[in-house]
């Protein structure tokens, strides 16, 4: 007897509990872990507070939403598509805030984006094996994948302020804020007119292949 689809709720449900028990183990380590090695200074728990809480409710919710989408056989995979844009949404402010901070903590933004890209091509390349699922929503998912792995690039080499340089690596010493004044500081303004570029393009590509299904 073929299982029935999982409902969007349950799925929704596991989710969450994901995000949170792995957002609450993280901000904990972050929180208390500086003090119990005693590292850091006393400014050192605002790493859980900022930093590690923060990227653990997303890795979790991250790691939910394949687990979902990889145990239920029979879905769409709409809800899981669904919280993957909502971990990007929320991905996007987190790197924009800890500007501030640099280095490797924008890295680990980044490598969050880039498990987003992965798990979000894990996902198309099983709806293709699915009937039930249209052509049309294959494309536009893959659509909007290849616009989060540009936006991810973007990420990794952000527009530069007041400089002629187009973009720099974020590990770049010259970005380097911990020791010195910095050479060189990440445009935000810049950084997000180029993701809302690229968002642009993808949302007027599905648009299109919607279009062009309908005149068929």
């Amino acid at each position: 007897m073929a299982s029935s689809p999982r409902h969007p709720s349950a799925k929704s449900g596991l989710i969450i509990i994901c995000g949170f028990g792995l957002g609450i183990i993280s901000f904990l380590a972050g929180f208390l872990g500086p003090s119990i090695l005693k590292v850091g200074g006393n400014l050192a728990p605002i790493l859980g507070i900022f930093v590690t809480g923060p990227l653990g409710f997303s890795v979790g919710l991250l790691l939910g939403t394949l687990w979902s989408g990889w145990t239920d056989k029979t879905g769409s995979l709409r809800t899981e598509m669904c919280w993957l844009f909502a971990i990007w949404l929320l991905s996007a402010p987190i790197f924009v805030f800890l500007l501030i901070f640099g280095g490797f903590v924008l890295l680990m933004v980044v490598g969050l984006q880039i498990a987003i890209v992965i798990v979000g091509g894990v996902l198309v390349a099983a709806s293709q094996k699915r009937p039930a699922i249209s052509p049309v929503i294959t494309k536009r998912r893959t659509i909007l994948m290849v616009a989060a792995a540009a936006m991810t690039f973007v990420s990794a080499f952000p527009p530069v302020k007041g400089s002629k340089l187009l973009f720099i690596f974020v590990l770049d010493s010259g970005l380097d804020s911990s020791m010195h004044v910095p050479d060189y500081t990440i445009d935000p303004r810049q950084l997000l007119v180029r993701w809302t570029f690229i968002a642009c393009i993808a949302v007027a590509m599905c648009l299109l292949v919607g279009l062009r299904r309908r005149g068929s």
